[in-house]
């Protein structure tokens, strides 16, 4: 997924959102099923309401044209206010983790090797988001795909939006995302 980083004067970001990338610390190559566990941990790290994050999604095209993200096949997840982590995981199986790799494959890997992950920070960000939470005021709403900005379809009208019981995006440059993994990085082991 890339997130457009854009600068925009400090006074007007509405959240910042403290980012951390952690693995799974070793992969066996005896277990054909062992999977690589990539978890993203979010905070907000200004002080604000809760944030819910629009959708996070790997490589993939919507396959509709619906403005309802929940109908795109999206994922959401909701910040909380508190200061409290809350935490994405993506498990990566071995046919996953080689799927675009043309130099190395499984069997080139060897007990005692480490590999490092990092983050893209030109990347690292969202392309919706708005104010609230998934268990409480947005549980019943109807996510649109519509925000502020540039690149954006021009807004529905505040009658579709009521009536469609809809809840539009906030500006995605608007939140400010710091990743603040230990040096930067997240390494795990290759064990038998």
């Amino acid at each position: 997924m890339v997130f457009l980083k854009y600068k925009v004067d400090p006074a007007d970001k509405q959240g910042e959102i403290a980012v951390k990338l952690i693995t799974t610390p070793r992969l066996s190559l005896g277990d054909d099923n062992a999977t690589l566990d990539l978890t993203i941990y979010l905070r907000i790290s200004s002080s604000a309401p809760g944030i819910f994050l629009g959708h996070f999604k790997v490589n993939q095209a919507s396959r509709t044209e619906s403005p309802n993200l929940c109908d795109r096949g999206c994922r959401f997840i909701t910040i909380p206010g508190d200061g409290s982590w809350a935490q994405v995981k993506h498990r990566i199986s071995w046919d996953r983790m080689f799927k675009y790799e043309e130099k190395l494959a499984r069997t080139d890997l060897k007990p005692g090797e480490r590999f490092e992950i990092s983050m893209n920070n030109d990347y690292l960000g969202t392309l919706w988001w708005c104010w609230g939470d998934l268990e409480g005021e947005l549980q019943r709403k109807k996510l649109h795909a519509w925000h502020p900005g540039p690149f954006t379809d021009p807004k529905p009208s505040d009658e579709f939006v009521r009536e469609g019981n809809w809840i539009l995006g906030e500006e995605p440059m608007l939140l400010d995302f710091e990743d603040t993994t230990e040096d930067g990085k997240a390494s795990f082991d290759i064990v038998k």
